[in-house]
């Protein structure tokens, strides 16, 4: 049996050194093998191979990113001192924080947290964390938008106000995270 395996690497340095572990690793385990190197995505595409087994792609972009992935799964919650009790809130289920007289409600997609807590504090705790503050009483979780139309953004589905001065910013944030998760 043969495998038959790409390689897909912009840098040169980093595509050698791949090629030389896989080379050595397949060698030291007697399995025959046809390696295929790619500088780069469009290369891959233009010339595909009719088989391949095993596709490695563009390494340390995709490990980076997988890195800061689980990172931000792993501290990726709240705990908010509430009355008598602790509340830690997952951040990656929170679709969006709405102000309603002098508490926050924090919604998810099944439930929902009113906490005593002002607008400028949890937005300062979520600070970096993909939450954007669109109108003075709301701010969305940037990870479950799912449509903006003018100064409308859609969580889940659900319409929140954006500010008129805030959805330049909006935009680009948006952008900013789509664009991370698409490279």
């Amino acid at each position: 049996m043969t495998l038959y395996i790409g390689v897909c690497e912009d840098d040169e340095i980093h595509r050698r050194i791949l090629i030389n572990f896989i080379e050595k690793f397949l060698k030291s385990k007697e399995i025959d093998f046809d390696l295929l190197e790619f500088s780069s995505g469009e290369q891959l595409l233009e010339n595909y191979p009719n088989r391949l087994d095993i596709l490695f792609l563009d390494i340390q972009n995709h490990l980076n990113k997988c890195i800061l992935s689980l990172e931000d799964k792993e501290t990726n919650y709240l705990i908010i001192t509430n009355k008598n009790s602790l509340i830690k809130i997952d951040l990656n289920s929170v679709l969006y924080i709405e102000t309603d007289n002098r508490e926050l409600i924090v919604f998810e997609i099944d439930k929902s947290y009113r906490i005593k807590v002002s607008m400028r504090k949890i937005e300062k705790l979520l600070q970096g964390k993909k939450f954007f503050r669109c109108y003075n009483g709301f701010m969305v979780n940037l990870k479950m938008v799912n449509g903006l139309e003018k100064n409308i953004v859609y969580v889940n589905n659900i319409p929140i106000p954006v500010s008129k001065n805030r959805v330049k910013g909006l935009k680009n944030e948006l952008m900013s995270l789509l664009g991370a998760i698409v490279c």
